[in-house]
């Protein structure tokens, strides 16, 4: 993970690996509706989110890792079943009586910041990108321009919200499956 790499070159940051997982849904009727968000505390304490993915059906998830420690020897990460059906659960209760057969459940690194926002920074020649605590891929775009930007030397407001030396980054790092407080 990025701790890892970053740590040889003096880059120290407080980042929290994690395994977490998300759970596609063949419901075509929700394909065209927007993203949802469920902030309110679930049994495991973690939000959920979801949302439509062209081509894979509509995507649900908690907001944060799993339990299962990171493991950067671990050779694959199978489907967590009991997660899954805590999902279906979930998504049973906010669309009653709608079928949720499952197309695939895949797990995935997952990167938690104290802050859960991105770092995106240079540090010398060294330009950091990491610490996306599992949301991203949703602004690829627009982070693709803004570490693009940093790494040329163009300065944007937005870097100082994503700087390294940003408080949130002196405090200790959190456990990765802590719930995001939005």
């Amino acid at each position: 993970m990025a701790g890892e790499l970053l740590s040889p070159l003096g880059v120290d940051l407080p980042l929290s690996p994690g395994v977490a997982q998300v759970t596609y849904v063949d419901v075509p009727h929700l394909v065209s509706r927007p993203g949802i968000a469920d902030w309110s505390i679930e049994d495991s304490g973690r939000g959920v989110y979801g949302h439509p993915v062209p081509g894979m059906g509509y995507k649900i998830a908690f907001d944060a890792a799993g339990p299962e420690p990171w493991s950067d020897t671990a050779p694959e990460w199978p489907p967590d079943l009991g997660e899954q059906e805590e999902l279906l659960g979930w998504a049973a209760r906010r669309f009653a009586g709608t079928a949720m057969p499952v197309i695939e459940s895949q797990r995935h690194p997952w990167t938690m910041t104290p802050d859960t926002d991105f770092v995106i920074d240079v540090d010398g020649p060294l330009v950091v990108a990491c610490g996306c605590s599992g949301h991203a891929f949703k602004f690829g775009p627009a982070l693709g321009e803004l570490v693009a930007d940093i790494a040329l030397g163009v300065e944007r407001e937005e870097r100082a919200m994503f700087s390294m030396r940003r408080p949130a980054m002196s405090l200790e790092a959190v456990d990765a499956s802590t719930p995001i407080d939005r």
